[in-house]
């Protein structure tokens, strides 16, 4: 069977021509406007808008996105959740990339993404909705492309920020273009005690990347390195809240050392024939963590090596125009933990097509893909294996100059990590690879003077895998299942273009629902069913700016209470607001986070055992800071 869908967009992509995986930034290219003006489950923070937000970190600045729920537990620990997946696992329902890269690690520890520094991003993409086709494992939820900045023009940056908990950044960027050469150089420093004790926070990355442009060849080398310190301060209950404060820490010697670096090359030949890329990358993380409230200590190790080729055909002609993409990807990864002598290694290989016909006003895009892992633990000499398919279909037709709507079906995967398969108590034998199938429709209005995006699915997760709440450490259950659910989520986005205006709101709603017994009908826990995001701002002549961020969220049920029994978190807003001066190349500005001094957490866990335990985030709080462009 997979052999007939191969064969099928083999011969679609020959007789009607070509595809868009160029348009969606595989491997960090841009995503084109034409691409964006009919595209709406797609949501560009371009470089203008970040630094009119003026985030803290990375993940402040995801925050503001549209269809984003954050839920953080420490400064370096957070969930991102897209589309209504269960709190304690949505992060491993989407897709981390930086320059096309997925970062997302093969065992249960997040990627940390407040690892890469705000100032060195041009923009982030974010796709709503399910799409394995295009990015993959794990991207049933969605896809975030963080794309860094590029050696467009010689020249310089600076960035001095400071402000409550003792917070403090440095940052220097340099950049040499030339005709055929161009090179970049970023450095960073940041530190903050954090809101609550034993929360703070100590980073330190180099960065850079060189590349050399030929007449029909591009040949690039880029790198990545980064080196952090960070304390854990824990959950904590009611009676300690009321006893000690939202600040107090339980744990407060409990914190961990860790380094990683990255390193990627990649070579583009442009020919009459189409365009051949290859993108190699090795990673390497290393971790020391201490839970010295509980008595243990972790050490462990990822390496992790990549091969993509990939291949782009384009044909345009009188209103005509086809995009095909062919790619084949090797992802090599080990991993060991030294603390209690095991040893994995997970290779996961996989290949896909897209297609992309647009003729007059239609559009038709299709792709598919098929991929497998093949997981060895070496300490207990076993072997899991996996393999899964997706694919799509979606229409479209261009109302007039500046609407488009489409229809789109969809089926992505999402296998499970190592840590889900190889348990404390051993190789959980039950867990299996979890599919989504999704029925999704959207509009897309695109103006001189304004945008309207909106975009809603129904989707049927099957075997999605969640954390097993019968799970006991000295019992025989496995820490993990899998659970049917069902999912509509609606999303809409509107805003003016305007040079020296902000102006947008989004409103998401997300219902999602268990639907397999014993919890049929109850809703999934750690997911607000109402998301509202505003940001309103003017930047005048003169160069003063006023701006107002609003944010709220629904109110939700705690982390793993399937029962639904345990009582919701309220729901809550965050408003922040932000002035600032621009006089020729230098910026300065203040921000107030939390002006309204809302107190909140956005991540709360239950257990039958300890009850409920908060992870209180932060109150008012300040930040300053000055950036100069030369």
């Amino acid at each position: 069977m997979r052999i007939l869908i191969t064969i099928f967009f083999m011969l679609l992509s020959i007789n009607v021509y070509a595809v868009t995986l160029e348009g969606i930034n595989v491997f960090g290219e841009m995503y084109t406007k034409e691409d964006l003006s009919r595209n709406p489950s797609v949501e560009v923070i371009n470089r203008k808008k970040i630094d009119k937000l003026s985030p803290s970190s990375t993940l402040d600045l995801l925050s503001y996105a549209a269809g984003l729920q954050i839920k953080s537990y420490s400064k370096v620990s957070s969930t991102i959740s897209m589309g209504g997946f269960v709190g304690d696992k949505a992060a491993f329902n989407n897709v981390i990339l930086v320059n096309g890269r997925q970062v997302n690690p093969v065992d249960m520890s997040s990627f940390d993404i407040n690892s890469i520094p705000v100032e060195m991003i041009e923009r982030v993409e974010i796709y709503y909705g399910p799409n394995s086709v295009l990015f993959g494992d794990r991207a049933t939820g969605g896809a975030i492309n963080i794309i860094t900045r590029k050696p467009v023009r010689s020249g310089g940056y600076l960035k001095a920020e400071g402000g409550s908990y003792d917070t403090s950044e440095y940052f220097a960027q340099g950049t040499f273009s030339g005709e055929r050469f161009s090179l970049l150089f970023n450095a960073d420093k940041y530190r903050t005690d954090g809101y609550r004790d034993n929360g703070e926070y100590y980073k330190e990355s180099f960065s850079g990347e060189t590349t050399y442009y030929g007449e029909k060849f591009d040949i690039g080398v880029n790198g990545l390195y980064i080196d952090k310190e960070y304390g854990l301060p824990g959950g904590l209950s009611e009676i300690d809240i009321k006893q000690f404060g939202r600040q107090h820490s339980n744990s407060p010697d409990d914190g961990s050392d860790d380094y990683e670096w990255l390193i990627g090359g990649n070579a583009k030949l442009y020919t009459g024939y189409g365009n051949f890329i290859l993108d190699v990358s090795q990673y390497k993380r290393h971790r020391d963590t201490n839970w010295v409230s509980y008595s243990m200590n972790r050490k462990d190790e990822i390496e992790s090596f990549s091969v993509d080729p990939s291949y782009i055909y384009t044909i345009e002609n009188n209103g005509y125009s086809n995009k095909l993409i062919a790619g084949y990807s090797n992802k090599n990864t080990d991993l060991e933990v030294f603390t209690s002598n095991s040893e994995l290694n997970r290779e996961k290989e996989s290949f896909y097509l897209s297609d992309t016909v647009n003729i007059h006003k239609t559009v038709l895009e299709t792709g598919y893909r098929y991929s497998k892992i093949e997981d060895d633990y070496k300490d207990i000499d076993k072997r899991k294996d996996y393999d899964a398919d997706a694919y799509f279909v979606k229409i479209g037709y261009e109302l007039g100059k500046n609407n488009f709507i489409y229809i789109k079906y969809d089926k992505s995967f999402r296998f499970p990590t190592t840590d889900e398969i190889n348990e404390f108590g051993g190789l959980n034998s039950e867990i299996e690879e979890q599919t989504n199938k999704t029925y999704e429709i959207g509009f897309k209005r695109e103006h001189d003077s304004y945008h309207f995006d909106a975009l809603v699915y129904k989707q049927e997760s099957n075997d999605e895998i969640f954390t097993n709440p019968d799970y006991t450490f000295m019992g025989t259950e496995p820490a993990n299942t899998n659970l049917d659910t069902k999912k509509t989520v609606f999303l809409a986005r509107f805003g003016l273009n305007r040079k020296n205006a902000v102006f947008d709101v989004a409103y998401t709603y997300t219902d999602s629902e268990i639907d397999e017994d014993p919890w049929k009908g109850n809703t999934v826990p750690l997911v607000s069913k109402h998301t509202v995001k505003t940001n309103i701002g003017y930047r005048f002549e003169n160069g003063f700016g006023m701006y107002y961020f609003y944010r709220y969220f629904s109110e939700f049920y705690q982390g793993n209470d399937y029962d639904n029994a345990a009582g919701k978190v309220d729901d809550y807003s965050i408003s922040d607001v932000k002035i600032s001066y621009n006089f020729g190349n230098i910026e300065a500005y203040l921000k107030i986070n939390n002006i309204f001094d809302e107190e909140y957490s956005n991540y709360v866990i239950y257990s039958d055992f300890s009850g409920s335990s908060y992870y209180p985030a932060a109150e008012r709080n300040y930040l300053a800071g000055v950036k100069v462009t030369f």
